[in-house]
């Protein structure tokens, strides 16, 4: 499972070289019911020109090295 410490840390990345308007946290840990097998949901909302995958490209290039 993801620990809020992880969740945090994703969170602050993303923050700080995306710099999105806003980021919403869904599903099974927004709900505090996670599982072994849940994934980490995270709606980023940025008024943005480019294209849906090089916005998802830029996101997943800084939490490439996160790792704990």
């Amino acid at each position: 499972m993801i620990t809020q410490k992880q969740i945090e840390k994703i969170v602050k990345r993303i923050i700080k070289h995306y710099r999105p308007d806003k980021i919403i946290l869904f599903g099974s840990y927004a709900y505090g019911n996670p599982t072994e097998h849940s994934d980490l949901d995270l709606l980023i909302v940025k008024n943005s020109n480019l294209p849906r995958y090089k916005r998802a490209r830029e996101i997943r290039k800084y939490l490439w090295e996160i790792s704990d």
